[in-house]
């Protein structure tokens, strides 16, 4: 629980750093503008730029750093146990904004992991139909989390880097003695 509480102290911390950077840009543009501009001249082209510029230095960060906590919060292991954390639904509908997006979270422990695959080679087939957003890659993306329960969970490897996915499987194997085959032995290199 306290590595949880850390790495959301961790996270809050860095997106008000990024929020008071891209403010303090923002006041610098703008004092720049103004500096050349005086308060009733007309901008000039490149005054224009130096505000879109700074405008754009502000949004790109904000959003890559969104993007990267949706994808650490995709799976995360924190101690002995092994989060899994699922967005489901459409964030956009016909209508806009469709409120009908759900957000669930597997957590299990590691000695609980009877096999994990990618769920074609397992099954035959994908159980929630994730696959990889890149063309260039034929095969599926959704790994299964086989319990000695009895109990599959799944998990869509798209997104990630090949590297945090090395080290998160390394972990795995670690802690709980599976070896990786096939596939996911392939593509991982353990």
């Amino acid at each position: 629980m306290n590595e949880e509480k850390q790495k959301t102290e961790e996270i809050l911390c860095i997106r008000a750093k990024l929020l008071l950077i891209s403010i303090w840009m923002y006041v610098a543009a703008f004092v720049i503008v103004i500096g050349y501009s005086g308060w009733n001249g007309e901008m000039k082209v490149t005054q224009k730029l130096i505000v879109f510029a700074m405008t754009a230095l502000i949004i790109i960060p904000l959003l890559m750093e969104s993007v990267r906590q949706y994808q650490s919060k995709k799976a995360e292991m924190c101690g002995e146990k092994i989060r899994i954390c699922k967005w489901s639904g459409k964030l956009r509908g016909k209508g806009g904004l469709d409120g009908k997006t759900s957000f669930h979270k597997d957590t299990f422990a590691v000695k609980e992991i009877m096999r994990i695959g990618y769920a074609t080679e397992l099954y035959g087939h994908n159980l929630e139909y994730h696959r990889r957003k890149s063309v260039s890659d034929t095969h599926d993306s959704e790994v299964v989390f086989e319990l000695k329960n009895g109990q599959k969970i799944t998990m869509d490897l798209g997104g990630f880097q090949r590297k945090d996915l090395q080290e998160f499987f390394h972990r795995i194997s670690e802690k709980s003695g599976w070896i990786p085959s096939g596939e996911l032995k392939r593509e991982l290199s353990l």
